[in-house]
C-alpha cells in the first residue's frame, strides 16, 4: 500500500508542477470544475480513497470515490474426510462512495459541510484442490461532517470531522461514530 500512495503523490505533484511551469499559476479555483484527490482515514475509516469531484455550482460540489479498508491473502488449511487440504485465501474489504460538498467562505479559505452514502463491500475467497468459494456482503450506510479547506491555485487540503455510520457495530464500534478525514486534491 506504501507504493501506491508514493504513486499517487508524485502524480498530484507532477501534474500541479506541469501546470504552474506552464503559466497557468493564474487559474482560480472558481474556474476549476473538475478536481480529484485522495483522502486518508475519511470515510473509509482505515486507509483512505480516491475521489473524483465535480463543482456543480461555487459552493455545491459533488463527488464519488473507491476505498480500500483492508486486504489480506494467504495460505489456508483445513481438515476433509480426515485429510488435510491446503489452499489459498483472499479476503478484501473496499468502499464506494458518493457525496455532496457545500462550502461557507470566500477566497482561499472555506468551511466545507458534506453528506453522503458509502457502500462496504466485503469479499471472501477460498481456494482449495477440491473447490472454490467465494462470498461478498454489502453495507450502505450515511456519513455526515464539517470540516476546513484551503485552496491554491491548482491543490487543495482539507480536515473533516465526520459521523459515520458503522456497517456492524459491536462493544468498541457504535453504530454510529466520529471520525476524521485529510485530504489533498489536484484541480483538472
Amino acid at each position: 500500500m506504501k507504493t501506491g500512495l508514493k504513486y499517487i503523490t508524485i502524480i498530484l505533484f507532477s501534474l500541479a508542477l506541469g501546470k504552474i511551469s506552464h503559466g497557468q499559476t493564474n487559474i482560480t479555483s472558481q474556474n476549476n470544475k473538475h478536481s480529484i484527490n485522495f483522502e486518508s482515514f475519511g470515510r473509509t475509516m482505515v486507509w483512505g480513497s480516491i475521489n473524483y469531484e465535480y463543482a456543480m455550482l461555487k459552493n455545491l460540489s459533488f463527488g464519488g470515490g473507491l476505498g480500500l479498508i483492508f486486504w489480506e491473502n494467504g495460505n489456508i488449511s483445513r481438515i476433509t474426510n480426515n485429510a488435510t487440504e491446503v489452499g489459498t485465501f483472499l479476503n478484501t474489504a473496499t468502499t464506494q462512495i458518493l457525496y455532496a460538498n457545500y462550502f461557507l467562505g470566500k477566497q482561499n479559505h472555506k468551511c466545507l459541510l458534506t453528506a453522503g452514502l458509502t457502500g462496504f463491500s466485503y469479499t471472501y475467497h477460498r481456494k482449495y484442490p477440491s473447490e472454490n468459494t467465494n462470498s461478498l456482503e454489502f453495507h450502505l450506510e450515511a456519513s455526515a461532517g464539517i470540516g476546513y479547506q484551503y485552496s491554491g491555485n491548482v491543490l487543495y487540503y482539507r480536515a473533516t470531522l465526520y459521523v459515520l455510520g458503522v456497517p456492524e457495530p459491536n462493544g468498541w464500534f457504535p453504530k454510529y461514530m466520529p471520525w476524521m478525514g485529510f485530504t489533498i486534491g489536484y484541480k483538472l
